[in-house]
């Protein structure tokens, strides 16, 4: 038998062989019958010899090819590091052969001697298109050898660019560790490519999150410098994977990326995120109006454009999605007067009634925290109007949403409703909790806690995880008495007042801050014959003040043999 003693990471050479295989001339002395089409099964070396004339050639594949069966595609070398021919054809960038061998069922996750798979070989000479290959028939990303190397490994520490980009883009973890300990950002030869992989593994996680939905990843994922990332190749936004993503948050999601500053404009194979929300036929119509209506550098919506071009049936399409053809561009025109008669006539049917305008101002005011504007249209008969366009919001849920405290203090102060519910059943401590406003919570006193929403969530339902401050401020008296409760002297000292200072813990033993207070501290070990040096133990001390002593007594701090001074003495010295 032949054996193929052969390294297919080696650069390819000619006739003279490659470490110990046989050259060009040796393989055409065997005479192989390249024109017969179903040779039973040629021996795998003899198969490996005939890759490595079409490998280095490049011009008989066909005729190569033809000697192939399922039984000897994916036969390896008997010697060397035992490859397989899609180990060959992947390390030396024959495209075409790769092709075929896939066709023909070659494995992609076969591995040689030293546990590289036919991925690793094109990554680790920068071999786009195979990889891409490799990739497209399965290969696995981050397939490791017996040194733990992964492909981007490879790819990483010989500079390969455009090659680990692609891997990133298909799941590739630069975090993993080789047998070194090593990743594959420690092992990037230079800081741009470092911080490349860096910026690039963020990005790609952030999209991921967003085509799941998941609004916790997002949140942990999402960072001012990747809010408008891009997929290399198809060019997706966060954006675009939230509002295509099938999963039921993919509202919420899209919402937050909006606010976090989210650019709607973004192009992914020339349709904007609007025209993908229109095809995907799954967002919400709250998220496709805000969509709908983004504009762009002149003030201009889709609508302006659909209708400055007379395309009578994408105005249609536009409006029954939401577009408003009262929105006004910066030249100031609305989309009616920037189109025909045709689109005039369409659209002019189409414009909804407003608030009047001294309420739409008053409500935008509130919205923008223009205190100023918002003193002046302010008044006993509007302070609690409705965006009637929108969710029925009023000024105070705009205000307390977006974190307007100056806005938030003078609404209430003229009258404004606390306990007022837009249409998903949401008051403004609603807004105020999930956004983590603290001091706009504090503001709306007499709001009730336990109000739900139309999901029935609670305005405390809705404060963000770890949102510790918000979470006791609407729990009231009950988180001081945790406080109290659990030792935590630096909550107690933050939420203790003259008005909360002997609250009752009325679901339990109806205690005091003070009860729970020595409770933990006896459960913890402290001294209760502990003296000070007047001779005076704790006891003296509840004693001389008033306060309840029973839990002192419970744990019988007084000995026979105690010196303590009686409490007429203690009340003496105190």
């Amino acid at each position: 038998m032949l054996v193929c003693n052969y390294d297919p990471r080696d650069p390819p050479r000619t006739d003279s062989g490659v470490n110990g295989l046989p050259g060009l001339g040796f393989v055409l002395q065997q005479k192989p019958n390249v024109r017969q089409q179903h040779q039973p099964d040629p021996q795998p070396a003899f198969i490996l010899l005939l890759f490595q004339y079409a490998v280095l050639q490049s011009g008989n594949e066909e005729k190569l090819m033809a000697l192939l069966t399922p039984l000897n595609v994916n036969c390896h070398a008997s010697d060397g590091r035992k490859s397989t021919p899609l180990h060959l054809a992947a390390g030396y960038n024959r495209v075409r052969i790769v092709q075929l061998l896939l066709q023909h069922g070659a494995d992609v996750h076969a591995k040689d001697k030293g546990g590289l798979v036919p991925l690793h070989n094109a990554c680790s000479y920068g071999h786009y298109e195979v990889t891409e290959l490799l990739l497209k028939h399965g290969a696995c990303v981050n397939a490791m050898d017996l040194w733990q190397f992964t492909p981007l490994h490879e790819a990483a520490s010989k500079n390969r660019v455009e090659v680990c980009s692609l891997l990133l883009s298909h799941g590739a973890d630069p975090t993993l560790v080789n047998c070194h300990g090593k990743s594959a950002v420690d092992m990037a030869p230079t800081p741009e490519l470092k911080e490349r992989l860096t910026y690039e593994f963020k990005g790609h996680s952030l999209l991921q999150a967003a085509r799941e939905a998941d609004m916790a990843k997002v949140k942990k994922t999402l960072a001012l410098e990747i809010i408008n990332f891009k997929h290399p190749q198809t060019h997706e936004t966060a954006l675009h994977c939230a509002v295509a993503s099938p999963h039921p948050k993919r509202k919420q999601v899209t919402e937050l990326l909006l606010r976090k500053g989210a650019n709607v404009n973004e192009k992914n194979k020339e349709l904007t995120e609007m025209f993908c929300v229109l095809m995907s036929g799954q967002a919400e119509r709250s998220v496709c109006r805000e969509l709908m209506n983004a504009v762009d550098t002149l003030g201009q919506t889709a609508l302006h454009r659909a209708a400055l071009a007379g395309h009578l049936q994408t105005c249609r399409l536009l409006l029954s999605y939401g577009a408003d053809p009262a929105v006004v561009s910066l030249q100031g025109f609305t989309a009616a007067q920037m189109g025909n008669e045709a689109v005039q006539q369409i659209l002019n049917e189409n414009i909804p009634v407003r608030n009047s305008d001294v309420d739409y101002r008053l409500l935008e005011a509130a919205k923008a925290g223009d205190l100023d504007t918002v003193k002046q249209l302010c008044s006993a008969q509007n302070v609690n109007c409705r965006d009637l366009e929108g969710r029925h919001s009023t000024p105070l849920h705009f205000a307390a949403g977006y974190n307007r405290v100056a806005v938030v203090e003078y609404l209430l102060h003229h009258g404004a409703d606390v306990h007022a519910k837009d249409k998903g059943g949401l008051v403004p401590l609603h807004n105020a909790c999930s956004y983590g406003h603290y001091e706009v919570a504090e503001l709306l006193h007499g709001a009730d806690p336990t109000k739900k929403n139309r999901d029935g969530n609670t305005p405390l339902d809705m404060v963000k995880e770890g949102d510790t401050d918000i979470q006791d401020l609407l729990r009231g008296d009950a988180a001081l008495l945790d406080a109290a409760k659990k030792g935590c002297l630096a909550r107690v000292q933050k939420l203790c007042s003259p008005e909360n200072i002997n609250c009752r813990d009325t679901q339990g033993r109806n205690s005091t801050p003070l009860h729970l207070a020595a409770e933990y501290l006896l459960e913890h070990g402290a001294d209760v014959n502990a003296q000070d040096k007047g001779g005076l133990i704790p006891l003296h001390n509840a004693a001389s003040y008033g306060a309840y002593p029973e839990y002192l007594i419970t744990y019988q701090i007084m000995k026979p043999e105690s010196t303590a001074q009686p409490p007429a003495a203690a009340e003496q010295k105190s």
